[in-house]
């Protein structure tokens, strides 16, 4: 008696030795393990940000050794040379300089105590550059004040802050400096402050005891003040706009990387998928049909038939991931025709309605009436899928996913389909791989991580794109934007 078609698969992977068989799905699991785990995770650009500021803190605590120990040099020979006319207030602020940096020192050689974000770590060095903006303006107001030419150094510090800080607080830097020093200059020139100058001419009693008549002009003050306000926020200003250019760049670096990588994953995917599809969907289709036949000879209430569907329903979730594999591999072209997108959400939600219900997960559509858009239907609803089934996995029991559908502005020239659910949220390292094939963070046996790899796909031949913004504890919301119809027409050729 012949055999069926549809077994001869099954019976051609049955004959096989087992340890060949055993040896071909070994051999499929560790090709496909390493698509998955050949690349880790880029860390964002919020993680890169912290390490590269706290790398800067860390320095600065370096380089301010180095200020400590040039101040007590500079302190040490003005004595010998008998310069400084007060040498204990010079030598007190430099041990107190000290005294902070060993404090800032401890405390940033426990790690558990360090920062664990970019805010509360540029505070910290903010707080520390004012710390050496208040030591420098003392050493001046103790060294000859307005004469004593390292008062540019304020111009480091201002430098500093522009690379390090945010705006607010680098401007912020500068102005406590402008208040510090020139109030500092002011009062001395008004003689409201003692002026300390450097015995530098000996044989003059005045400059021992009083600032130089020239220095008192009012119109030389204000001057000086003028532009040494003008020196310290055009220090910061410059600095910043090189740093902030400076930082686009290596982020777009960055998203260039990353680019680079997710194409060349895919790539290896579209490698090996082939592989798979001969290896595995053949015997599959034989063993389902296989199952089927057994299915129908074993009655309803018996142990073996619950069995068999446990088998029918492992061998079709192994269907569905090589289907997905291949879709997600392989050139589709596009089928444009205008379609009404809340039409094309009902679909979806019809089509996940189920799997909601057995979850008492509800849906609230909501849409601008008729928005057209010229797209596949069949690819795009399978795209909508995708995302719908993950808000309904994410969804807690009895909760609801809010879907709209929207023409969007004019200015953009897109249509936006958004599904937001409050489930769980993502958290933000996850956040950044939620595109790359394979990655997911359901449970073994839950999830391919191939649904949100194949939708992105399919909405950026559209010409279109995905957006996702989550929180954990706060849900999360999914953006599917697409041409609108006209731009659609005209981006056809």
């Amino acid at each position: 008696m012949g055999l069926a078609p549809p077994l001869r698969p099954a019976l051609s992977w049955r004959t096989a030795a087992p340890g060949a068989r055993r040896g071909r799905l070994r051999d499929i699991s560790a090709r496909l393990a390493v698509v998955s785990t050949a690349h880790p995770a880029t860390p964002p650009d919020a993680q890169e940000d912290l390490e590269h500021l706290a790398e800067r803190f860390a320095w600065l605590i370096r380089m301010r050794w180095v200020a400590v120990g040039t101040v007590g040099l500079v302190v040490g020979l003005a004595l010998w040379r008998g310069i400084a006319s007060q040498a204990l207030p010079l030598l007190s602020v430099a041990m107190a300089l000290g005294a902070v940096n060993v404090g800032w020192w401890s405390w940033w050689r426990r790690p558990s105590r360090r920062p664990t974000s970019v805010a509360t770590l540029e505070l910290s060095v903010f707080a520390q550059l004012l710390v050496d903006v208040l030591a420098l303006a003392a050493l001046l107001h103790w060294s000859d004040g307005v004469e004593n030419p390292f008062a540019v150094l304020f111009v480091f510090h201002m430098a500093l802050g522009g690379m390090l800080l945010r705006r607010r607080l680098a401007f912020g830097l500068a102005a406590v400096t402008a208040v510090v020093h020139l109030g500092t200059v002011i009062a001395e020139t008004l003689g409201a402050i003692r002026h300390h100058p450097l015995l530098l001419e000996q044989g003059d009693p005045l400059a021992q005891t009083e600032l130089d008549p020239y220095l008192r002009s009012p119109s030389l003050v204000a001057a000086y003040s003028l532009s040494y306000l003008l020196v310290l926020f055009g220090t910061v200003y410059f600095v910043q706009s090189v740093a902030e250019g400076r930082r686009a760049a290596e982020r777009k670096g960055r998203d260039r990387e990353r680019l680079a990588v997710s194409r060349e994953r895919l790539a290896r995917i579209g490698e090996l998928s082939a592989g798979v599809a001969h290896s595995i969907r053949n015997p599959l289709h034989g063993l389902i049909n296989c199952v089927d036949i057994l299915e129908a000879q074993v009655p309803g209430d018996s142990t073996g038939r619950a069995t068999l569907e446990l088998m029918g329903e492992g061998l079709a979730r192994i269907e569905v991931v090589t289907r997905r594999l291949l879709a997600l591999t392989r050139e589709q072209p596009l089928t444009r025709a205008p379609t009404d997108l809340g039409e094309l959400a009902g679909d979806a939600v019809r089509l996940v309605s189920l799997r909601a219900s057995a979850r008492k997960v509800a849906f609230e559509v909501e849409h601008d009436g008729v928005v057209e858009a010229e797209v596949d239907a069949n690819r795009l609803n399978e795209a909508l899928v995708s995302v719908l089934d993950n808000a309904v996995d994410a969804s807690a029991e009895g909760a609801s996913i809010r879907i709209g559908v929207r023409a969007g502005d004019p200015a953009r020239d897109r249509a936006s389909i958004t599904v937001e659910d409050s489930g769980s949220g993502i958290a933000a390292d996850d956040l950044a791989r939620v595109f790359d094939p394979f990655f997911t963070t359901k449970a073994i046996g839950e999830g391919t991580g191939l649904g949100l790899a194949i939708a992105k796909r399919i909405l950026e031949e559209h010409g279109g794109a995905v957006e996702i913004e989550s929180a954990p504890g706060r849900g999360t919301r999914v953006r599917l934007l697409v041409p609108a119809a006209a731009a659609a027409d005209g981006a056809r050729p």
